[in-house]
């Protein structure tokens, strides 16, 4: 966002609240101090983001006008990729159990989801206590305990300058694991058609970096 699109935003609030909204001064002179200051705080957005939490924010019913930290956070929360909540998580895990863990359903979930799955015991465990609302509520605990590890760094990420659209969410995660798959199976077919080994170092670097445990499926040869 630029300072044309600040005053923008700031117009836009005294329209809205009049005199309530300490921009431009009393006598009409634009304020370059709040302009300075705002463009500091919200200067990682985009325009239209500050302005859609703007929007939101004075749907709220506020009797005052939203300050520029309110709209950050707002545009900030807003710009978070998307997980499931502990609940649709908790669904996730019970379909897996009903598809008998596997391999290829296991693998089609992110990092999160597994990592739950595999810590509250697995297949066995999970089929044998689904039913108890205690062992519920742990599976559910869990996965809000690592998404709020998540979301921290998520928010660093965003309020150290970087951009949000480098996050990579849940919906994110899952494309990357499909094309990982569809790429994995190609080139397992390949070789078959060839009858020679063929080279997988680029996915390796790529479990590596994202840390996605996908096996690669055995073949037997004929």
């Amino acid at each position: 966002m630029n300072r044309n699109e600040v005053v923008k935003i700031l117009m836009y609030l005294r329209g809205a609240y009049g005199s309530q909204c300490d921009y431009p001064t009393y006598r009409g002179i634009e304020d370059t101090n709040t302009e300075d200051v705002w463009l500091d705080i919200l200067g990682n957005y985009t325009f239209e983001a500050a302005m859609t939490a703007v929007k939101m924010l004075m749907q709220e019913g506020h009797e005052f006008p939203p300050k520029a930290p309110q709209i950050a956070n707002a545009c900030m929360e807003h710009s978070l990729p998307y997980y499931p909540t502990a609940e649709e998580a908790l669904s996730i895990i019970q379909t897996i159990c009903h598809e008998g863990e596997r391999r290829a359903s296991y693998n089609d979930y992110p990092k999160i989801i597994r990592e739950v799955y595999t810590e509250m015991g697995g297949y066995r465990a999970i089929d044998d206590n689904f039913g108890n609302g205690a062992f519920r509520k742990e599976i559910r605990d869990l996965y809000n305990d690592k998404l709020k590890t998540i979301r921290e760094e998520q928010r660093a990420h965003i309020l150290s300058g970087k951009d949000p659209k480098e996050l990579i969410g849940y919906k994110e995660e899952k494309e990357i694991i499909k094309t990982k798959q569809i790429e994995i199976e190609n080139r397992l077919l390949l070789e078959e058609e060839n009858r020679k080994p063929v080279e997988l170092k680029s996915f390796a670097e790529w479990n590596k970096e994202y840390g996605i445990d996908i096996k690669i499926p055995s073949r037997k040869r004929r």
